[in-house]
C-alpha cells in the first residue's frame, strides 16, 4: 500500500469516520460537491440539505436516459477513483504526491461529523495547526 493511501486511511481511522454507515446519498454528494468545488464553486455548509436534494433530483431525471442495473457500489467508487487518477495526470500532476499532500493537510484538522460529513473546526486555534496543501512540487517527472 502506498504511504499516501495509508495517511487518507489514517485520516479515516482516526476520526472513526469508517464506521459510519455507507448512504450512497451521501458519498455521491461529498463527490458532486467537489466537482462543483473544480468548477470554482463552493457549496455552503447550510445549503449540503440542498445539494443531495438536487442531487435524488438528477438520479430521478436520469430515468430517462439510463438503463437499471445490478448495483456494484465498489466497482463504481473505484472507477471514480480510476478517473481522478486520469484527471491529475492529464493536469500534469503526480497522483501519490498530490494524495500525500492533501493527506497532510486533511490530517491536521480536527472537527466533527455534521450531517454524515466530517466538518472541519474553523476556530482560529484550530486553524492556527492546520497545513496547506503545497501542490507545486508534485508535478510528472519527465519518463
Amino acid at each position: 500500500m502506498s504511504m499516501a493511501i495509508a495517511e487518507l486511511k489514517r485520516f479515516q481511522t482516526d476520526r472513526n469516520l469508517q464506521t459510519m454507515p455507507f448512504d450512497v446519498v451521501n458519498e455521491s454528494a461529498n463527490i458532486v460537491e467537489e466537482l462543483l468545488e473544480a468548477q470554482g464553486l463552493d457549496v455552503a455548509k447550510s445549503d449540503r440539505p440542498l445539494l443531495k436534494a438536487e442531487f435524488i433530483g438528477f438520479v430521478a431525471g436520469a430515468e430517462n436516459f439510463t438503463t437499471p442495473i445490478e448495483v456494484d457500489s465498489v466497482d463504481a467508487f473505484a472507477d471514480i477513483i480510476v478517473f481522478a487518477v486520469g484527471a491529475l495526470m492529464k493536469m500534469g500532476y503526480e497522483p501519490d504526491d498530490v494524495l500525500m499532500e492533501a493527506s497532510k493537510e486533511i490530517n491536521s484538522r480536527v472537527g466533527e461529523m455534521v450531517d454524515g460529513k466530517f466538518e472541519k473546526d474553523l476556530s482560529n486555534e484550530a486553524q492556527s495547526n492546520w497545513y496547506k496543501a503545497d501542490y507545486t512540487n508534485c508535478k510528472l517527472k519527465e519518463a
